[in-house]
C-alpha cells in the first residue's frame, strides 16, 4: 500500500480502479443448461471462442482490454507452464476456470457478453452442479451487471496499478475502463 501510494505521487503509476472478488452464489441448485466441457486445444473449443469473443467485444466497446484472440488463451491457458485450466461453453459464453483448494471453481477468463454474466455462470453452475462460482472483476462492471440476491460484490479487493508514461502508448487511455479477469491478474 505504502509503495503504491508513493508511486502515485511520483506519477509512475495510476490507479485503474478496484478489482473486486465477486461470488455468483445460487440458494438452489441452478436447472441444467446447455453447456459442455471442452479441450482447450480443440476444433469445438476454437468454434465457441468465434462465437463468443465478438459478444465480449461489442460489450466492452467503451472500455480497454487485452485482445483475446485465440492465440493468446492457448498460450495464456492450454500452454501454461504450471497450472492447469479448464474450458466449458455455452452458445453465448466461453469460460476458463481453475478449481482452487476452497474447493470452489473461480473463472479465470470470460468471453460473452457483459451484460449476461450472471445467466451465462447460472448455466456454468448447473453444468459443474455448484451452488457458487467465485470471479475477479473490476469494480465499474457492477453497473453492467444487473442487481441480484445472487451476486456479492466482496470486500475482498485489490488496485489496479497502471503506467502511463508521458508520451506513452497508453497515455491516451488513462481516463479508461480496463476489463480486468484473473487471467490478467495472477498476482491477486
Amino acid at each position: 500500500g505504502r509503495q503504491m501510494k508513493m508511486a502515485r505521487r511520483l506519477s509512475l503509476y495510476h490507479d485503474g480502479g478496484d478489482v473486486r472478488l465477486v461470488s455468483f452464489h445460487f440458494t438452489q441448485q441452478p436447472e441444467s443448461a446447455d453447456v459442455v466441457s471442452l479441450e482447450l486445444n480443440s476444433a469445438a473449443a476454437k468454434s465457441a471462442w468465434q462465437q463468443t469473443y465478438p459478444a465480449l467485444n461489442a460489450s466492452l466497446s467503451d472500455s480497454c482490454h487485452v485482445d483475446r484472440d485465440w492465440r493468446y488463451l492457448l498460450e495464456r491457458y492450454c500452454y501454461h507452464p504450471e497450472k492447469s485450466y479448464t474450458c466449458a461453453a455455452s452458445p453465448h459464453a466461453l469460460f476458463i476456470l481453475s478449481l482452487f483448494p476452497d474447493g470452489i471453481y473461480r473463472v479465470i477468463d470470460y468471453l460473452g457478453e457483459i451484460g449476461q454474466l450472471t445467466q451465462n455462470i447460472r448455466a456454468l453452475a448447473a453444468h459443474l452442479g455448484v451452488q457458487e462460482i467465485r470471479m475477479w472483476l473490476m469494480d465499474w462492471v457492477e453497473e453492467r451487471v444487473p442487481e441480484s440476491e445472487e451476486v456479492h460484490w466482496g470486500d475482498i479487493k485489490a488496485s489496479l496499478a497502471l503506467m502511463y508514461p508521458e508520451g506513452g502508448s497508453f497515455e491516451a487511455h488513462c481516463q479508461a475502463k480496463w476489463w480486468i479477469t484473473l487471467g490478467d491478474a495472477d498476482f491477486i
